[in-house]
């Protein structure tokens, strides 16, 4: 398995996030759509709060 870092995290295939928390034995990377979700969702909220900060 090859790691390679995208500059846009949005890219990330839900393959590749699978792979990588299986690749730590970390149980969660057998559900790999719900991972994905998580990560789009924590997406959403970090440019959010970024677009909060800059706005105060």
């Amino acid at each position: 398995m090859s790691i390679y870092y995208a500059s846009n995290k949005e890219d990330i295939t839900k393959k590749a996030l699978q792979e990588l928390f299986l690749s730590v034995e970390w149980e969660s990377g057998k559900y790999p759509m719900s991972l994905y979700k998580r990560l789009k969702d924590l997406i959403r909220l970090l440019q959010l709060g970024m677009e909060i900060s800059s706005s105060v």
